[in-house]
């Protein structure tokens, strides 16, 4: 009769890392859920329509923006997904920010504050490959 504690442990033990294994990884594919939508809106809103067009860019400034409010929203407990998060949602703020910047001097013609605005949004989207391949790996790996 000594052993069975044993095994209960054991097994109560077993239980519990599996249980945090699905916890891992539903919690990586809520966050991946939440990137992949705001890419794929963000996409078809740009590439379906005119580029030219400061409101569509107004359309994707705030897909960006409510992606980022989801992200944050995300109830994470894995401290590794929790800064791939954080990444996300500033990520996605910066771009939000300069997209608006950008269409503003653009109606504005100020061509300065184009150029201003591209570059901050390039410095923002630059972040994403190594976000998105973080994510996958640290997913994929746990």
């Amino acid at each position: 009769m000594r052993g069975l504690p044993y095994v209960v442990f054991i097994a109560a033990l077993s239980a519990l890392t599996s249980s945090c294994a699905a916890s891992r990884i539903l919690q990586c594919n809520n966050l991946v859920e939440i990137a992949n939508r705001a890419t794929a809106e963000t996409e078809i809103l740009t590439e379906a329509q005119n580029n030219q067009d400061p409101l569509i860019w107004l359309q994707a400034a705030d897909t960006l923006d409510k992606a980022a409010q989801e992200m944050q929203a995300l109830n994470l407990d894995d401290p590794q997904l929790q800064q791939y998060q954080g990444g996300f949602v500033a990520m996605y703020t910066e771009i939000a920010k300069a997209t608006r910047d950008y269409s503003q001097s653009y109606k504005e013609l100020n061509r300065e504050g184009v150029d201003v605005a591209k570059v901050k949004l390039e410095q923002a989207v630059q972040r994403e490959p190594d976000l998105v391949n973080g994510v996958n790996a640290y997913c994929v790996a746990n």
